[in-house]
């Protein structure tokens, strides 16, 4: 196996890492789009009337971003708007958590009741390297072209083998992003816990 065989799978598995994630996310939204809109409005960082084009459009420009990364067409731009998409979510958490507030996430619709916090924001800081390192690779692979395709035979598994380990790999990665938050998620309650006995003591 070459070096660009070796960085078209890399690029494979977190494509369609990143894939999994927005479109899942995007689901979840749509199944109860007004729930996610009011979910918007409770961060309370943009106005009333981007409040409603975020709510009413962010589930579909997600499921759009999950299926190109999926289908591997134009990598470098999706994975680019995945970015940007991740890096305005972390700043809406950032900013709630600044004002001391505690929101519900939404970051999978109003299914989910986690609450907004660090665990999140390294959540997303580890995704949101992930879209950095498939843009970067991305636009080696395709020569320089945002919207191009490097060639077909890597965009896709070409054998059965190769598909069961990306599709492992992909579970690999998402198992490690909640693993991940969860660590930061439980080490954060122990120290709430810790800190709550020492001033009953």
């Amino acid at each position: 196996m070459t070096g660009m065989d070796v960085q078209a799978s890399i690029v494979m598995v977190c494509r369609v890492a990143l894939g999994v994630v927005f479109l899942v996310a995007a689901v979840a939204k749509l199944s109860d789009l007004p729930a996610f809109a009011a979910g918007v409005r409770d961060y309370r960082i943009l106005s009333e009337g981007q409040d409603r084009l975020v709510g009413s459009t962010l589930p579909f420009v997600e499921a759009a971003v999950g299926i190109v990364l999926i289908l591997g067409v134009a990598v470098p731009l999706a994975a680019l708007v995945a970015a940007i998409l991740l890096a305005g979510f972390t700043l809406a958490v950032g900013v709630n958590l600044l004002r001391g507030r505690e929101i519900r996430c939404n970051c999978f619709g109003m299914a989910t009741t986690a609450t907004a916090g660090v665990a999140t924001v390294v959540r997303n800081a580890l995704l949101l390297a992930l879209s950095a390192s498939t843009v970067v690779t991305g636009l080696r692979l395709s020569s320089g072209h945002w919207t191009g395709a490097w060639e077909s035979a890597r965009a896709l598994p070409r054998s059965f083998e190769q598909l069961v380990l990306v599709i492992a790999l992909v579970a690999w990665c998402v198992a490690l992003l909640h693993l991940a938050e969860a660590t930061v998620d439980g080490h954060l309650r122990s120290s709430r816990l810790a800190a709550a006995f020492r001033r009953t003591t």
